[in-house]
């Protein structure tokens, strides 16, 4: 068929992005199968197969899963009303979850990429690292692996008083407490 050559060249393109998986061209179009090398392999591969594929194939097919990341590192800083989720998320519809729950903070600047092996309750415990910087008026909040960290500057003297014994008690079943270094306000 005409353009068969760019598609498959494409394909072939794309291949080589993955540290396994498959490519073809069938009855239904272009299909790509696998799991992503590297991030940046895996926002290629995505941005790729967001525009018209080379050749007019249509795509019949896609399931492409971002490299898995070991150690699983995600964090919530909070500057006043900025803040920055960094790190790695399983999947969009987790960024989207995290994203809504720190506009209820600020402006949110989001740096967090998409990469496999979340530890189990990884949403559930990011989304309550979000909702502790709440009561800070600036802070980190850190998962390594199932480790949670949470260190800044309570708003008042109550809230210093009541989150320091509350953080521990919050963790999700699975995760472990790193440091807790919540700071009475100046």
């Amino acid at each position: 068929p005409e353009g068969y050559a760019q598609t498959v060249s494409f394909a072939l393109d794309q291949l080589v992005e993955l540290s396994d998986g498959e490519v073809g061209i069938g009855a239904d179009g272009f299909y790509i199968n696998g799991t992503a090398a590297t991030v940046s392999s895996f926002d290629g591969v995505r941005a790729a197969l967001a525009v018209p594929i080379p050749g007019g194939i249509d795509v019949g097919g896609a399931s492409i899963s971002p490299p898995a990341i070991s150690p699983y590192n995600w964090e919530a800083e909070r500057f006043s009303t900025r803040i920055v989720l960094s790190g790695f998320v399983p999947n969009d519809d987790v960024r989207s979850q995290l994203i809504a729950e720190a506009e209820k903070l600020g402006t949110v600047d989001d740096q967090m990429l998409l990469g496999s092996g979340a530890p189990s309750g990884f949403a559930d415990m990011a989304t309550r690292g979000i909702q502790q910087l709440a009561a800070l008026s600036t802070g980190r909040s850190t998962l390594n692996g199932t480790r949670y960290s949470i260190t800044g500057r309570a708003m008042t003297p109550e809230v210093f008083e009541a989150q320091v014994g509350r953080i521990s008690a919050e963790l999700v079943a699975g995760f472990s407490m790193g440091s807790n270094s919540i700071q009475p306000p100046e």
